[in-house]
């Protein structure tokens, strides 16, 4: 008779033996070079911030072979979350955010008094160059352009938290608002009589949905390095939804003029032509999403667009220990369009500089946030010009000289990729080692160039691979197949062939996520699985088309003739009537959604905004989508939701590593260590 199991079920991903200190000092000791050791020296005697604030001076090295173990010494446990002392990281970081306010009141006052003429600075005719590149860029203000990408983001609201931040529960219930876009949350939602009936509001007669205000946003932190938190603003519901419109619209504006904000390998290709060449240089700016001023935007932006980002702007902040401040920064690293706006407005400084300097369009300018490449020659006025604005260079980050350039993550020396690894969860697992051996593996073929394996790091990757049990120690798996063995070699792994279905080979014992799998239902996760479908379509880029189908049963209470536009569903996936017709009931599957085609219509002395609006497809008819809700007829939706749409409802999280099988189809082999 079979033994009953009882209680949770032990997950493979067992705690390794050895204390995770002593595992950092171990690695650094198996490490080759005079800065492993410095590193080391540093950590025994207990200066941990110390060891991992060390820095690697280009001109040290002789080859990019020294200065890629160099950097990988320094950069190996920046950021490894196990080091004593490093307790007071949340308050470190407040107390940064707290200096990064001071530091936006006294640029709001230099700007004013810049504004009203108490004196003339040098750089006046670069602001004015600005000011006339982002009206050209953005055009005048109406809805419909931030409209197309309103959205909700991926992370936590002031109402939800983290474990909640999952779109069913964002489009239920109660949404939070400040005061002055409750007038555009209304809009919105108003659009929408599912989101309408979901977060408990009325649908009929005009009235409102039930909002609940919230006029500051909640500041917290997320891990940065090892000694030092990143500070985020979490903002309400509606406000984040509006955000992110802006943010979307300025994002597209942004690549019609070389900046793509959705592609870092641009920047990362100029910075290594700049490291071969050095025409280029790169600026990194410190805390740049605190130090965009209010006044800064209010001198740069159209006043039309000032005034719009400033009605879904929060204008207090909530910190931890309960106080609130009014915000001297326009926007907080968490809001919708910091990271669009901060990237704008150093497209357009930069810009303008070179464009002073040499009278005419000259070299490339490519932002991505705050990492900025400009030409050599114009590397200093920019740097007086963004601190005039109110941003701090990061002169330990930014290069202008050398062989050396670092950008958007990648770091080149002479030309040669020389992108060091970095530890970033505690060693305390078989999973985390795992993980990094695999990287000391990949970080070997890629200074090997893909035809060996570098063998500085040789004695490194042995002495972890003997901490992990037994059954880990052997090679099992091809790089791309995940990290829940050790990568290998063909040779080295010796694979077992399939013997049914696809060709290919079975590796078996591999650590395979355990998931656990949410299930949603009700009204909200309709609406949410709408506007996923709706993101789909190409919330982000207008030229996409969507294939695949999906079918919604409607019925209509009211029984009364339908006529013009009835909106049924979310935004983008609404449905559309045909004109002067009876709908009680029936099926209708949406075959294809597409942006591109114009629409301006009017029904019954309600005229649409005009502009881009999608249309979708039922048979052999078309409807134009984000139709005006001019009539509000109370839907039920008797089936729900069937196809692609019904995965939207599921929610998966892992939470356990199991052992399982691995098919690997195709065996991309690495090159051997060399001796």
């Amino acid at each position: 008779m079979a033994k009953k199991r009882t209680g949770a079920r032990r997950s493979a991903d067992a705690r390794l033996g050895a204390p995770s200190l002593e595992l950092v000092q171990g690695i650094l000791k198996s490490l080759p070079g005079t800065h492993a050791a410095s590193v080391l020296e540093r950590f025994q005697a207990g200066d941990y911030k110390g060891g991992a604030e060390l820095r690697v001076e280009a001109g040290s090295c002789d080859n990019s072979h020294d200065f890629a173990l160099a950097l990988l010494s320094v950069s190996l446990f920046r950021k490894y979350p196990g080091f004593p002392g490093a307790s007071r990281k949340k308050e470190a970081a407040i107390e940064k955010w707290l200096a990064c306010e001071e530091q936006c009141r006294q640029t709001n006052e230099r700007i004013k008094a810049f504004r009203s003429g108490l004196y003339i600075a040098p750089y006046s005719e670069t602001f004015r160059l600005a000011r006339k590149k982002i009206e050209k860029l953005l055009g005048p203000f109406r809805w419909s352009k931030p409209a197309k990408f309103f959205n909700f983001g991926p992370g936590s609201t002031t109402r939800l938290s983290y474990s909640r931040r999952h779109l069913p529960f964002k489009f239920g219930e109660s949404p939070q608002t400040t005061f002055d876009n409750l007038v555009n949350a209304e809009a919105v939602i108003g659009l929408s009589p599912v989101w309408c009936e979901s977060s408990g509001g009325q649908v009929v007669n005009g009235l409102r949905p039930c909002f609940s205000l919230r006029e500051a946003s909640k500041v917290t932190t997320v891990p940065k390095d090892a000694f030092i938190d990143r500070v985020i603003a979490i903002e309400p519901d509606m406000n984040m939804f509006i955000q992110k419109g802006f943010g979307g619209y300025f994002r597209r504006c942004l690549r019609r003029v070389g900046v793509d904000l959705d592609d870092q390998t641009l920047n990362q290709a100029l910075a290594r032509s700049g490291s071969a060449l050095g025409s280029l240089a790169t600026l990194d700016l410190s805390s740049a999403s605190d130090t965009v001023s209010y006044e800064i935007v209010k001198d740069l932006l159209p006043p039309d667009w000032f005034e719009a980002l400033l009605s879904c702007r929060t204008h207090k902040s909530r910190l931890p220990s309960g106080v609130e401040i009014d915000l001297q920064k326009f926007s907080a690293m968490g809001n919708g369009f910091t990271f669009e706006l901060e990237s704008l407005i150093f497209w357009a400084l930069c810009s303008s500089v070179c464009t002073e300097t040499i009278g005419r369009e000259g070299l490339r300018v490519s932002v991505y946030g705050d990492d900025i490449i400009v030409a050599t020659a114009d590397y200093e006025r920019v740097v007086d010009v963004l601190e005039f604005a109110g941003f701090l260079v990061n002169l330990k980050k930014s290069h202008a000289s050398g062989p050396y350039r670092e950008s958007c993550g990648k770091h080149y020396f002479h030309g040669r990729d020389v992108t060091p690894i970095t530890i970033t969860k505690e060693l305390s697992h078989v999973s985390k080692l795992l993980l990094f051996c695999n990287n000391l593996t990949r970080w070997a073929v890629r200074q090997g160039e893909g035809l060996y394996r570098h063998s500085s790091v040789r004695q490194a990757h042995a002495y972890c691979v003997g901490v992990l049990p037994n059954n880990f120690k052997r090679p099992r798996i091809p790089d791309g197949y995940g990290d829940g063995a050790l990568m290998g070699s063909f040779d080295e792994c010796c694979p077992r062939r399939s013997r049914r279905g696809w060709d290919g080979w079975i590796i078996e014992n591999s650590l395979v996520p355990r998931e656990r799998t949410h299930r949603s239902g009700g009204v909200a996760t309709l609406a949410a699985s709408l506007s996923k479908l709706e993101g789909r379509a190409g919330s982000y880029g207008e030229n996409q088309r969507m294939g695949g189908n999906f079918s919604l049963h409607i019925s209509f209470h009211s029984g009364l003739p339908v006529r013009g536009a009835a909106v049924v569903g979310f935004g983008d996936c609404a449905i559309r009537s045909r004109r002067g017709t009876d709908i009680r009931g029936g099926q209708y599957t949406v075959q294809t959604l597409d942006r591109r085609t114009p629409c301006c219509e009017s029904s019954e002395g309600f005229e649409m905004d005009g502009g881009l609006y999608p249309r979708a497809s039922v048979g052999s008819r078309s409807f134009p989508l984000l139709a005006p809700l001019w009539r509000r007829d109370r839907v039920e939706f008797t089936t729900g939701l069937s196809g692609e749409l019904s995965q939207v409802s599921e929610i998966k999280e892992v939470i356990s590593y199991k052992l399982g099988l691995v098919f690997v189809k195709q065996w991309c082999d690495i090159g051997p260590w060399v001796p």
